[in-house]
């Protein structure tokens, strides 16, 4: 049994209410997260409320609620595609039941007092909503899955956790069913809550891992997360922290698990022993790589990872030239901040020095140098130097840290493979992205793609996050150019009641791709603050994802045959393409494009127009 009151709110949280809670569940959880009231407290309100209503309404009114209330979560389960296989045991062993009540309440309603009936109302519905929330999606009830059982390690079924999946509670089913990219709950004691010993902490954040683990995120990747968003400003690091605990696309969280968990490694951070075993996953091969990795630690635990030469061989070969450990890891710091040719170099040089007055120099200043970047801790650093070279080149030049993969698919696409590229040529492209030497090397290779028709600097979906969703059903299709990035910056510091640091804050959002939803929530109102024109054309591709290119023709034909400015036009095409029904969106821009618009068309839009 929970310890303490609030794991025992989590507790009915994780086992009662997030499975099966449908709505319900949402606006409890939801209001939990927003107050951090204890859900049970917010229930057992809403549920005296809810007495309240039955209790001094008609009795017409009394029986429509009362059956309404009854079948509301069990329908949203029943309608749901994914949901309606997966709770099949489960509602079926719920209609009759329902069915009962229904035979209670009608027979009541003609022979009993409006008091008593309305009374047996409010019982027959708690009793009906006990007995839907009290059962597991196989109909079996939650009371079999003791603590002992859950602690035994067995593969007994799970409670989902209580993240919001397809716009409802109880997306994450037990681990026999589940997406690989949601992890089952821990079979710990302490559940998903339970972040690993070496967890970083979050400057930010109070307490992400429980949220992250919740949305279905695997330790390696909230780490990675949590260490993304201590490099970032305050504001920056909750809005990152906010789409990634919303997000309900299995796509996108499998996506960020493989992403943040390579930037984790990149920061040296390693999994405590206790979370690695936890772990689990069903192919046997991975397991041997995951064992294996855990037995070879790349040297020492207070050496800084090497990127240029395998972290054990550095050291080892350093000390036998009769380095000290702390000017060991100065050198590693000093390397790791170079290009390939010059840490090569130096390297050749301080292995086979003989001169103890040099050796003795260089641990002096080597060690001062370990010292300033945080000498013994492997973790501070890694993160002293900024990462791998390769990666801090890419960023100088300003290629995007995901575009390698997006140039790797397009190269192997049909479009490419028509263009006979070599495949040696396409090999090395991807390998000097991968892992460029130096500056020289990369800009050889972006040039070569800028003659394919690939500009990897300039494209806007080559940048990291473009496409992704923004966990309100839209996605990151909007980056702002820089001329309308650089106007709203200089009327933002043209008001003078701006910090520097805030001034910052905005420079680093607005070169982020941005959804619709967070143009309208936050840049449009902040140009209109600002009394800057934001510009045209941020429109997007909507909840389709409409091919953007043939976006841009349409418009060109829109534009010619309705003859309207540049503002309508950005207007007609966002409402087009927001339409419910893809097809509907798509007949609407074929017909401006090729009848025009009708003159109450025209003024309708005319009147929406919004200036920013």
């Amino acid at each position: 049994m929970p310890r303490d009151l609030g794991d025992r709110a989590q507790d009915f949280r994780e086992k009662w209410l997030a499975p099966s809670g449908g709505w319900l569940a949402e606006i409890v959880i939801l209001l939990s997260d927003t107050t951090g009231i204890w859900d049970i407290i917010i229930l057992s309100g809403i549920f005296v409320g809810t007495w309240i209503i039955l209790r001094t309404s008609p009795m017409e009114i009394a029986l429509i609620l009362g059956f309404g209330f009854d079948l509301v979560i069990p329908l949203q389960y029943y309608n749901s595609e994914y949901f309606s296989s997966r709770h099949k045991d489960h509602l079926q062993d719920y209609w009759p039941t329902f069915m009962m009540g229904c035979i209670v309440e009608g027979v009541s309603f003609f022979l009993l007092h409006p008091d008593l009936f309305t009374l047996i109302v409010c019982i027959k519905t708690t009793f009906c909503l006990f007995m839907w929330l009290s059962k597991d999606k196989h109909g079996l009830a939650l009371k079999s899955r003791t603590p002992r059982a859950d602690r035994s390690g067995n593969n007994s079924e799970h409670p989902a956790r209580s993240h919001r999946s397809s716009g409802r509670s109880g997306g994450n089913e037990s681990s026999d069913d589940s997406d690989s990219s949601r992890p089952p709950r821990d079979s710990s004691g302490q559940g998903s809550n339970a972040a690993s010993s070496n967890m970083p902490q979050s400057k930010y954040v109070k307490d992400p891992y429980k949220y992250l683990k919740r949305a279905g995120y695997k330790d390696p990747a909230i780490a990675g997360m949590i260490l993304t968003m201590n490099q970032a400003d305050k504001e920056r690091a909750k809005k990152m922290f906010n789409g990634w605990r919303k997000e309900k696309d299995p796509k996108d969280i499998a996506r960020r698990n493989k992403e943040y968990a390579e930037r984790a490694k990149k920061s040296g951070w390693k999994p405590s022993s206790s979370s690695s075993s936890t772990e689990q996953t069903s192919d046997p091969a991975t397991q041997v790589r995951q064992q294996t990795s855990q037995l070879n630690d790349d040297g020492p635990s207070n050496m800084p990872t090497s990127y240029h030469i395998p972290t054990s061989k550095a050291y080892k070969e350093l000390k036998k030239a009769g380095y000290e450990d702390q000017a060991i890891a100065g050198m590693m710091i000093g390397m790791n901040m170079s290009d390939y040719s010059q840490a090569m170099n130096n390297y050749k040089i301080w292995t086979s020095e003989k001169d103890p007055a040099q050796i003795k120099r260089r641990n002096e200043s080597h060690g001062n140098t370990s010292k300033k970047g945080g000498y013994p801790d492997k973790f501070k650093m890694n993160q002293y130097v900024g990462g791998p070279p390769s990666e801090r080149l890419k960023k100088k030049l300003g290629i995007p840290v995901g575009s390698v993969k997006k140039v790797e698919n397009l190269l192997n696409s049909k479009q490419y493979s028509e263009k006979n590229v070599p495949k040696e040529l396409k090999k090395k492209i991807i390998d000097v992205l991968k892992n460029p030497k130096d500056e020289n090397e990369i800009t050889k290779v972006i040039n070569t793609l800028k003659s394919f028709g690939i500009d990897v600097q300039g494209q806007p979906e080559f940048r990291d996050g473009f496409g992704s969703s923004d966990g309100k059903g839209g996605y990151r299709d909007i980056v702002l150019k820089n001329d309308d990035r650089t106007a709203l910056i200089k009327s933002m510091v043209s008001k003078r009641i701006y910090t520097n640091e805030q001034v910052n804050q905005w420079s680093n959002y607005l070169k982020q791709p941005l959804s619709r939803n967070e143009l309208e929530e936050k840049v449009i109102p902040f140009a209109k603050k600002i009394d800057c024109y934001l510009g045209e054309g941020y429109h997007g591709t909507g909840p389709h994802r409409f091919d953007p290119k043939k976006l841009e023709n349409i418009k060109e034909a829109i534009k010619d045959t309705c003859h309207v400015s540049a503002s309508m036009l950005d207007h007609m095409i966002l409402k087009a393409i927001n339409q419910k029904d893809p097809k509907k969106a798509q007949d609407m821009l074929n017909n401006w494009a090729t009848n025009g618009m009708s003159h109450q068309e025209f003024e309708q839009y005319r009147k929406e127009i919004d200036w920013a």
